[in-house]
Formats: structure tokens, C-alpha cells, sequence
């Protein structure tokens, strides 16, 4: 597999995302300008209550397909939050160079860990 350098990048942002502790809930910050934020999308079945956020281009035309990426916080399966200053960040930052991110909420639980 050959790895572009855009994507080398994210890579590096993802590890090194990973290797800071979780916080707990912390406030989400306000959307910088060139990024439209939504909050809490739901994208899993009804009875599910996690959700993501999304990390928009504020360019982006509607219906224009985009390169998308997936932030999936540090926290073990116990902890964290998809509304870091990390995920912000990186959700903010990729949004600019026109990517389209989802920072997602998983199950945090110290049982039924993966593959539930």
C-alpha cells in the first residue's frame, strides 16, 4: 500500500491523539471560521445513544463529495470524549484542508467491550 504524505499526516495526528490521557466531557469549543460543526448526529440504530460530530468544510458546496476521515478518541473503551480539544483540533484543522470528519462516540463500559 502506498501512503500519500496528506495521509502519512493524519496518521501521525491520529497516534499521537491516542497517546494523551482522556478527559472526561469536556465543553466542546466553538466552530474557527472556514469550519461548520454539527453536534450530536445520531448514526447507529435508535436505541443506541451514542452519536458523532461532524467537521465540515465551510466551502464545500452541497452534495460535493469529499474525502472523509473517522476520529476515534483515546479512552480505552472506558473513557474520553468524541468533544476533546484533540478531536477539535483535528477535526478543525482536516476540515480546513477540505476533509469531511466524524468524531464518534463509541460505548465506553468495562464489560461488553468489542465486537458488541
Amino acid at each position: 500500500m502506498r501512503f500519500t504524505r496528506e495521509f502519512s499526516t493524519i496518521l501521525l495526528l491520529l497516534g499521537a491523539a491516542a497517546l494523551r490521557p482522556a478527559t472526561a466531557a469536556p465543553t466542546p469549543p466553538v466552530a474557527t471560521e472556514g469550519v461548520t460543526i454539527e453536534r450530536e448526529v445520531s448514526y447507529l440504530a435508535p436505541d443506541r445513544a451514542e452519536k458523532l460530530d461532524l467537521y465540515l468544510p465551510a466551502t464545500r458546496p452541497a452534495g460535493a463529495l469529499s474525502p472523509g476521515i473517522v476520529i476515534i478518541h483515546g479512552g480505552g473503551w472506558s473513557g474520553g470524549s468524541k468533544a476533546g480539544g484533540r478531536e477539535f483540533e483535528i477535526g478543525t484543522t482536516l476540515a480546513k484542508a477540505g476533509y469531511v470528519c466524524a468524531s464518534v462516540e463509541y460505548r465506553r463500559t468495562e464489560r461488553d467491550r468489542w465486537p458488541t
